[in-house]
């Protein structure tokens, strides 16, 4: 892990309700949207899903505005 990145769990709902959690270092939020992308379509292979994550207090207020408009959530599920 290098100085600059951050740990989250991110929570994967499916349509049938079927969670998966996956941990994600990341840098940047641009770069946590592309590895949950990926990892949605590719390993999960999901179309539709919700994504919820932790520990949004690592997120800066513009950090937290991109990942809301993008659909993710920081409540419980």
């Amino acid at each position: 892990m290098e100085n600059n990145e951050r740990l989250i769990t991110a929570c994967i709902k499916d349509e049938n309700d079927n969670i998966t959690a996956k941990c994600i270092f990341f840098d940047t939020v641009e770069n946590l949207i592309k590895e949950l992308d990926d990892y949605i379509a590719n390993e999960l292979d999901l179309q539709n899903s919700e994504i919820y994550i932790d520990n949004q207090e690592i997120f800066s207020e513009d950090e937290l505005k991109i990942l809301t408009e993008k659909g993710y959530q920081f409540d419980q599920i």
